[in-house]
């Protein structure tokens, strides 16, 4: 009966010691898949952003660590990964910080939709609480809901731009840190070091755009009031030939010169209602733009360049972005007429940022066999599509010079999106679509935006957000051409 006894015990404590060994090797494999899927999303991007972002995120791929990796929730619950990193950037003027704080922890967060990688955020710790307890507390130190937690948090960008730093004590939030931008449309707004240069060389630009660089503190008190201090930074200005210090005259070059790639002026533009009128009369356009919308439900980007041949057809170049990435990255070797592509389940239902820096991209490298008559196309899986066209090549670099040559400015630009204009993945299409127009208009782009016949695309409407002088007030009415 004791060897019957000793044997059942012995039984049931290894089945214990498997079943334990069991769930470390389930927890270690799902650590590992998440480790992969994290490495993955990573060597996906660097193959859609320029070379010096592509060594910037490589950076963060050689400290990529599987130490403390798991899957948390952020906020509206979504899903999301944490992992940490070995090291980051260290900025020499907060050294002061490793002395205040015992711990500088380096994590970076990927987001999640359907289970699928979007994005990622890098944040640095600073704090006096152990690793274990920002480990268990992450979600709520992020959301600043921990009661207790005190200490640094800075958020980056995936390509290194500095975001937002908040500041807590005993889980109040005692300041924020963010930069801030203030535009001036004034030529005079230029710093008087180039009155100089100025006199020598005449201004043919209607106006220089310059952009006041501010850090801006936001200090929250006990009794509910806040106060904000500006630090002024820096001035950048646009001009033909993009971005300088308003101080180094060397920046600036001949105003007469343009902003490279073929020129042009408003006057020269042809009809753009009879330039749309014409595709939705062609067979192979419109077949184009149906398979494109076939192919919304994937998981990928796909579209096509065409040219205008010398007999009045077409000939298209199909491309294929990559898996999860709401991008396709054009290796153009000659000029287009026009681009056509689509947006999947999980993007916008109206052009994105990134459509728009494209088109000018397009332009400033003279990628448009003629600016005036281009076209791009979109089609989307809300059942919408729409065409844009540049109706004032003078509004439209403009434009471009102040908003898309640098990524700091292009990203302030993105955030506009849902920060003024309520544009999102999640909003209903026709908030999309006014918040899109009202955008067009109110940065005064020079673009003729088009509505289009879902079903054949054998119609386009041209389209404008029109003011009634309120903040948020206006209407949808025809532009006709």
């Amino acid at each position: 009966m004791r060897k019957q006894l000793f044997f059942i015990v012995l039984t049931l404590v290894s089945i214990s010691i498997l079943s334990g060994c069991k769930k470390l090797e389930n927890n270690q494999q799902s650590e590992e898949a998440l480790f992969n899927k994290s490495y993955l999303f990573l060597k996906s991007m660097q193959q859609t952003v320029s070379t010096k972002k592509a060594l910037k995120i490589q950076k963060i791929i050689n400290n990529l660590s599987q130490r403390n990796i798991k899957e948390i929730h952020t906020y509206k619950e979504n899903k999301a990964i944490m992992c940490d990193l070995v090291s980051y950037k260290k900025y020499s003027k907060y050294q002061y910080k490793e002395v205040l704080y015992k711990e500088v922890l380096y994590k970076i967060i990927f987001k999640l939709r359907d289970n699928e990688i979007i994005d990622a955020f890098i944040y640095t710790i600073y704090t006096n609480e152990n690793e274990s307890y920002v480990n268990d507390n992450i979600t709520n130190i992020l959301k600043g809901n921990d009661v207790t937690f005190s200490g640094e948090v800075t958020s980056n960008a995936l390509d290194d731009k500095f975001l937002l730093t908040k500041i807590f004590k005993n889980g109040k939030l005692l300041s924020t840190k963010e930069l801030q931008i203030n535009i001036s449309k004034d030529k005079n707004h230029i710093s008087e070091s180039l009155s100089a240069f100025n006199s020598r060389n005449t201004i043919k630009s209607s106006t220089i755009n310059c952009i006041d660089w501010y850090e801006v503190t936001t200090y929250y008190y006990s009794d509910g009031h806040s106060e904000q201090t500006w630090s002024y930074l820096r001035t950048t200005c646009s001009n033909s030939c993009g971005y300088g210090d308003p101080t180094e005259v060397q920046n600036f070059c001949d105003f007469e010169s343009g902003s490279g790639g073929s020129s042009g002026n408003a006057a020269d533009s042809t009809n753009p209602c009879g330039n749309a009128d014409t595709l939705a009369k062609k067979a192979d356009f419109k077949s184009r733009m149906d398979s494109l919308k076939l192919l919304t439900n994937q998981q990928y980007e796909t579209g096509y360049f065409f040219i205008k041949n010398l007999d009045g057809t077409y000939s298209y170049t199909k491309q294929q972005g990559t898996l999860n990435s709401a991008s396709i990255q054009a290796n153009l070797t000659s000029s287009i007429s026009g681009y056509m592509h689509n947006h999947y389940s999980s993007l916008l239902s109206i052009f994105s940022g990134a459509d728009l820096r494209q088109m000018y991209d397009l332009l400033k490298k003279g990628k448009l066999s003629d600016p005036s008559t281009f076209t791009m196309s979109l089609v989307t899986a809300d059942s919408t599509t729409y065409m844009m066209q540049i109706d004032d090549i003078i509004k439209f670099q403009h434009f471009g010079q102040t908003y898309m040559n640098d990524d700091l400015i292009f990203h302030f630009f993105e955030s506009q999106y849902l920060n003024r204009y309520n544009i999102s993945q999640t909003a209903n299409k026709n908030n999309n679509l006014s918040g899109f127009l009202r955008m067009l208009d109110e940065f005064n782009t020079g673009i003729k935006f088009f509505s289009g016949d879902y079903s054949d695309f054998s119609k386009w409407s041209p389209i404008k957000y029109e003011s009634n002088g309120t903040t948020n007030g206006g209407t949808i009415v025809n532009s006709p051409c």
